[in-house]
């Protein structure tokens, strides 16, 4: 008896399913369409190494930790500074019907003033219950249009033919502007958040999490920090490394003098929203 690719694909997702204990109304669907990705689960920024022999630190590391549904559960940012601050973001998530609920604490310490502080983290997250994608964030809202964010927040969102993101820029043409080549087709893309920019922090994490179809078609060859009141030189991103399953390892960057190497990590397991979970 010969089976459709469509059959096997849907005898799959209901295998998947089952082992994962899913729930969610519009999961079969997303499974169908997006059955063969990872899910980035930590991300390990190492600075560029102060002087020749000098070990590479990470000085930003993001981490998802997985509910055995496979939402996530919490997530940890660190951010440390070269002068010893930092800043440690614990948040702990739950789900209420198409909502998630973010409750957590932030840790903070200042090097120019010795102190150290520690706050509480409240917010939630909206979706579409048509869609499974995340329409607001932080009082923060995400608008879309064929199958694309054209808005998030104050930054309205354009693309290329590919679906690669070109422009991200608010009323005063502040944001980030892109450029792609033609490799990377059909992999695994993810690329860390770029500090600096006035780009809402909730969006590298709307990004991170998955929950809007924001990441990159194509290589990305550079990114320049759109400022109408500075010219910037554009950031260059090369030696793209890959795994077995086409999940993107790491890359370089450059200029030297703000130079990083992002090192990605991914879950395979489970799926939700056309990435892999556990």
């Amino acid at each position: 008896m010969r089976y459709s690719k469509w059959l096997i694909a849907l005898l799959s997702a209901t295998l998947l399913v089952s082992a994962c204990q899913k729930k969610d109304v519009y999961y079969l669907r997303e499974v169908l369409k997006n059955y063969a990705k990872c899910d980035v689960s930590k991300l390990t920024i190492l600075a560029h190494p102060a002087m020749k022999g000098d070990p590479q630190l990470p000085n930003e590391t993001h981490i998802k930790y997985y509910n055995p549904d496979g939402t996530v559960k919490r997530i940890r940012t660190m951010y440390f500074g070269i002068f010893g601050d930092y800043k440690i973001y614990d948040l702990n998530i739950t789900y209420q019907g198409f909502k998630a609920i973010f409750k957590g604490k932030v840790q903070n310490y200042d090097y120019t003033s010795f102190l150290e502080e520690e706050n509480p983290v409240n917010f939630d997250a909206a979706f579409d219950p048509k869609t499974g994608w995340v329409k607001t964030i932080n009082k923060v809202n995400v608008e879309y249009s064929a199958g694309r964010v054209i808005k998030f927040g104050n930054f309205n969102l354009t693309y290329d033919a590919k679906g690669n993101l070109l422009k991200m820029l608010d009323k005063t043409k502040s944001g980030a502007i892109y450029t792609y080549g033609t490799k990377g087709a059909g992999k695994n893309l993810f690329y860390a958040p770029i500090r600096g920019t006035n780009i809402p922090d909730v969006y590298w994490m709307v990004d991170f999490l998955g929950w809007a179809p924001i990441r990159s078609k194509n290589e990305r060859l550079t990114f320049l920090d759109a400022d109408p009141t500075y010219n910037f030189d554009p950031e260059k991103y090369y030696t793209h490394q890959y795994d077995n399953k086409q999940n993107l390892l790491t890359y370089d960057t450059e200029p030297t003098t703000s130079k990083y190497q992002p090192k990605l990590e991914w879950n395979c397991d489970c799926l939700r929203n056309g990435a892999f979970y556990k």
